[in-house]
């Protein structure tokens, strides 16, 4: 058994070849969480037709695969980002502004995770929402644009954070010169 991952979440042409790469060594089976639900159907779909079992995990891939994997294990994304939601609005209220920090645009797990939250704030509340920004799964990026969001939005009244974003919003609220407050409360 082996492990292999490209060196960021971003680098989906790198995802792409190390698949390629597993299915041309003839691997037993590939557990695989594609970084982008379109670019890892075609190789998906090649290890099926080499005999080789796929398990997708975390993230869905794109319409067109199916039956060309095994299995889909998968946390509850859509249910996570409504329930976040949802408390935002217990917390924070229906009006104001939210700031959304993300990790990577058009992972499976983030499409479902926050497309879910702001789905659910935009059916259910006035609130406006700032972002998402993307740190590409980076802790400086996510530090350095959490800084920026909160120093241009000091009217914030709660700030998501993607789980993979690992950026610090009480360090960032005190670079930006901020007093703390409710975008500074954990949980969100």
């Amino acid at each position: 058994m082996s492990f292999d991952g490209p060196a960021a979440e971003s680098a989906v042409a790198d995802q792409v070849s190390l698949v390629e790469n597993a299915i041309n060594r003839g691997v037993a089976g590939l557990v695989l969480a594609p970084s982008d639900p379109e670019a890892l159907i075609p190789v998906v779909q090649r290890a099926y037709e080499s005999g080789i079992p796929v398990v997708i995990i975390d993230s869905a891939l794109g319409e067109g695969v199916e039956g060309a994997f095994q299995a889909f294990l998968v946390d509850r994304q859509l249910r996570a980002g409504e329930q976040v939601a949802k408390r935002m609005i217990d917390e924070a209220g229906t009006t104001g502004k939210v700031g959304i920090m993300s990790y990577v645009a058009g992972v499976g797990s983030e499409i479902g995770r926050v497309g879910c939250f702001t789905t659910y704030l935009q059916e259910n509340s006035d609130l406006e929402i700032v972002g998402p920004l993307y740190s590409q799964s980076q802790m400086a990026n996510a530090l350095n644009q959490t800084t920026d969001m909160l120093a241009s939005n000091p009217d914030l009244v709660r700030h998501l954070r993607g789980e993979r974003t690992h950026g610090r919003r009480h360090g960032a609220r005190d670079r930006a010169g901020g007093q703390g407050g409710p975008a500074d409360r954990p949980g969100l």
